[in-house]
């Protein structure tokens, strides 16, 4: 009889406290409860530059060393001097450098995007810049990454991504207008940061660099001949003259 009893005891103390054990980990910060802060926020975002950071060198090589602007000092069968002689093998350190890197920034991006739309407790003001950050840096990264190779894998959401296909170029750059013009509507004007805070994507940013794509879009696209061609060119000139706010120095 004490057996069952102390079993009964036992039972309803668990079922009491189900519910109060039901909830998010405070102590530690996990993939359901992140971002919790704007700091929280802010670091999510900070993530999108990094993969930048690193690929200056690479970046460089792929565009000048297949012009003669730049040659190479390499042996002829290493990386740079590959693409010395315009050969652009998969393998290239250089080549897989630069398509990872970009991935990276999307895929941060991606994760930014849809965490920080979800979020509750992240201030409006930090979720507005920062998604604007992620969107303005996703579409730098796929930019390059359709002048590199064309029809690429156009990934918004991480979860989409697996056996994904390759997208058509005009897709890509449309993709690209929409995370810019997103951007440039909810990015602030470069005055408004603090000192701190200079070097983030800011409102102009986006109009240049919007500008510059619709440039590129209508000299790389045969969809739509010369009319789309003319529309984009009147399009970059819109785009070039909301860049305000900058002095030559």
């Amino acid at each position: 009889m004490k057996k069952l009893l102390y079993t009964l005891i036992l039972s309803v103390t668990i079922l009491s406290c189900s519910d109060s054990l039901d909830v998010t980990p405070i102590g530690k910060l996990m993939g359901g409860n992140f971002p919790v802060t704007d700091e929280d926020a802010i670091a999510l975002t900070n993530g999108i530059y990094t993969p930048n950071v690193g690929i200056s060198t690479s970046l460089a090589y792929m565009i000048d060393l297949t012009t003669e602007t730049t040659v190479s000092g390499e042996n002829p069968n290493s990386g740079g001097g590959l693409l010395g002689l315009i050969q652009w093998e998969p393998t290239n350190s250089y080549v897989t450098s630069v398509w990872t890197a970009f991935y990276v920034g999307i895929t941060s991006a991606n994760d930014a995007i849809d965490k920080l739309s979800e979020s509750k407790t992240v201030s409006e003001s930090i979720k507005k810049r920062s998604i604007g950050e992620a969107r303005f840096l996703r579409a730098y990264y796929y930019y390059y990454a359709v002048q590199f190779w064309g029809e690429v894998p156009l990934v918004l959401h991480n979860v989409d991504g697996k056996n994904t296909t390759r997208a058509s170029i005009d897709e890509v750059y449309a993709q690209i207008e929409d995370d810019l013009k997103s951007a440039a509507d909810n990015l602030p004007d470069v005055s408004s940061y603090a000192d701190s805070d200079k070097g983030r994507a800011s409102k102009g940013a986006a109009y240049a660099l919007l500008s510059k794509v619709y440039l590129v879009w209508a000299q790389t696209s045969e969809s739509g001949g010369d009319t789309a061609r003319k529309d984009r060119f009147r399009k970059s000139v819109d785009a070039a003259n909301s860049v305000t706010g900058y002095e030559l120095e």
